[in-house]
């Protein structure tokens, strides 16, 4: 049901806050190692522009990354080195389905979607940092939850608004509560017994309910809209479809031969 049409009962709103670099202090590790001694997400080290994925943070002053670290030169350790942290990915609620759209309110700013091969085409390597003015969508993280990642990376705290399409509750307990509003929970049941009745080889039966589930469905939509305030719009007569013969409206007022 909640795929069948973009309902207003199944859009959601939520908020993040994008993270500046963290570049204060310095930091050490050893060649072919993971520890390090600082904080992060992702880290790229003096000396060269590899971003190294930051596995976990076990303190305010160390942390692991995901693979080794493998200097310029071989064998030779980083000492009292620069660096820079970075956050390349932030990750929406569980409740997020879908992005509609992304906004920043302080530019004010609509955020354009891109996709990785594109932008990797045309900046392979982005380092610096500004205004972010497109997102990427980037599947999902560990938790099963849409990601994205701002570009160009940020370069202060910014609140992005996300329009989405929320997760249909997924029916798994008798205590869950479906999305879909009071009215129309009655239109399940029908749903439900189409697989039910198709399972028991009961065709007949499974024709008849898709019938009344599908004019429910339709009796939703006819009543999915949340405001009555609507107003007629005017458009240029070669923006519809139309035969020979246009009708005007009633009244509509006489043009003269000098025109008016």
């Amino acid at each position: 049901m909640a795929g069948r049409w973009p309902w207003n009962w199944a859009r959601g709103r939520e908020a993040i806050t994008t993270v500046i670099d963290e570049t204060a202090g310095t930091v050490s590790v050893n060649a072919g190692a993971t520890a390090v001694n600082d904080p992060g997400k992702f880290i790229q080290l003096q000396g060269a522009n590899d971003w190294y994925e930051i596995a976990s943070v076990a303190s305010t002053t160390s942390l692991t990354l995901k693979i080794a670290y493998a200097p310029a030169t071989t064998g030779v350790n980083l000492s009292g080195g620069t660096y820079i942290i970075r956050k390349f990915f932030y990750s929406l609620s569980s409740s997020a389905d879908r992005i509609i759209d992304v906004k920043n309110w302080n530019t004010p700013l609509k955020l354009i979607e891109t996709d990785p091969r594109t932008l990797d085409d045309r900046r392979p390597n982005p380092q610096s940092t500004a205004v972010s003015s497109a997102f990427i969508a980037y599947g999902y993280d560990s938790s099963g939850n849409l990601q994205i990642s701002p570009y160009p990376f940020p370069n202060d705290a910014r609140l992005l608004e996300f329009r989405t399409v929320t997760r249909p509750v997924d029916m798994a307990n008798s205590t869950d509560t479906p999305a879909i509003p009071n009215k129309w929970r009655h239109v399940i049941p029908f749903g439900a017994c189409i697989p039910g009745f198709i399972y028991l080889r009961k065709f007949d039966m499974a024709r008849e309910f898709e019938g009344i589930y599908e004019k429910k469905i339709m009796d939703m939509k006819m009543q999915e809209r949340t405001s009555e305030d609507v107003q007629d719009v005017l458009k240029a007569v070669d923006s519809v479809a139309r035969g020979n013969f246009v009708r005007l409206p009633d009244q509509y007022p006489a043009i003269g031969p000098g025109g008016a």
